[in-house]
This record gives structure tokens, C-alpha cells and sequence, in this order.
């Protein structure tokens, strides 16, 4: 509790103002998943990517001193369509169990064929704009971090195209949980990346 609350003392006061922001947010998320349960307007898929990557930004962007650049937003969306692609893969993946107990998802809304083609196209959107961030930009850092979120997105097509095997023991969900840890590769090579 000691270290809690050093931790908070010590953080900048716009960090914790958006921590709390996002925290509202987020108890506001799953609110809305017991009123709107069944609602087929409702999609959770969405609404958790987009705060997953809320939650992710929330603090360098609350402690960033410039102005925010295009490069930072074009990491937000891919950030946004990697977690996209995952929970909609996870949906593919477990529709016979939630339909069995009564889950709504988008596959159970719009059928299993038209969210494999929204996650194809997530998928290669993050292909278009990480392939394009590397060859245009000069930026070693951006460059590293287009190489990381391709190499995310090329798990995660990994992971959707072999349904069979990562079904089995629920492997995709530590397989897909586990990409998001990649970026942590920066603690490892800063010298490299900067």
C-alpha cells in the first residue's frame, strides 16, 4: 500500500486526472455490458479494443510535452485494429461457446464470414502501414516500432490461420494475449531503437 501510494504522490497530476478519466471509462464499459447485454447494436469487440488502446496511450500522451504528431496517431490506430483483430479473432474462435451460453458478440450479430473478412482487413491495414511507416520513414524509432507491430500482426495471422491447432486448451488466447507484451522489447534494446 506503502509503494501505492509513493507511486501516486510521485505521478504527474494530468496522468492521474486521465488514469481516473479512463478508469470512469472503463467502469462505464462494463455498465453498459450488463444493460446492453443481448443488444445487437451493442458490440463489445469494439468498445474493448478502443479502451485496451486508450489504456496504452493514456500515459506518454498525458506526459508528452510537444505537440502530438501524425506518427503517434498512426500508432494509436494500428495499436487500435491489433486489438481489434485479436478480439474479434478470439470471437471466431469461442462463437459456439458463447452461443451456447448466450453471449452476444459480432460474429453471433453479423455471422462468422463477414468478421473473418473485418479481421483480414484490420490485419492487412496494419500490413499497408507498417510496410509504408518503414520504407518512408527516417525515424529509427518509428522504424523499430513498425517492426514490432508487424511482427504482432504476422502472430496474430499465425494464430487465425491455424484455428485447429489453437483451439485446442484455448492456445490462442495466451498466444494472442502474449503479443502485447512484444513491445516490451524496447526495455531490452534502447540503444538499438534510438
Amino acid at each position: 500500500m506503502i509503494i501505492i501510494i509513493s507511486v501516486l504522490y510521485k505521478m504527474p497530476a494530468i496522468t492521474l486526472i486521465a488514469g481516473a478519466i479512463l478508469a470512469f471509462l472503463v467502469l462505464v464499459y462494463f455498465i453498459s455490458l450488463k444493460l446492453l447485454e443481448g443488444s445487437p447494436v451493442y458490440h463489445k469487440e469494439v468498445i474493448a479494443s478502443l479502451v485496451y488502446t486508450t489504456g496504452v496511450f493514456i500515459v506518454p500522451v498525458s506526459n508528452y510535452d510537444g505537440n502530438i504528431g501524425l506518427d503517434l496517431y498512426i500508432l494509436f490506430i494500428e495499436f487500435f485494429l491489433l486489438a481489434l483483430s485479436n478480439m474479434l479473432i478470439f470471437s471466431i474462435f469461442e462463437n459456439d461457446v458463447d452461443k451456447h451460453e448466450g453471449f452476444h458478440s459480432l460474429v453471433i450479430s453479423y455471422g462468422e464470414s463477414r468478421v473473418k473478412a473485418i479481421v483480414w482487413l484490420s490485419i492487412s491495414m496494419v500490413y499497408v502501414i507498417g510496410f509504408t511507416g518503414i520504407i518512408i520513414h527516417i525515424q529509427p524509432v518509428f522504424w523499430a516500432t513498425q517492426v514490432i507491430l508487424i511482427l504482432m500482426n504476422t502472430i496474430l495471422v499465425i494464430i487465425f490461420s491455424n484455428k485447429k491447432y489453437f483451439i485446442i486448451h484455448s492456445r490462442f488466447r495466451i498466444a494472442g494475449d502474449a503479443i502485447f507484451f512484444l513491445p516490451l522489447t524496447y526495455l531490452f534494446f534502447p540503444n538499438v531503437i534510438r
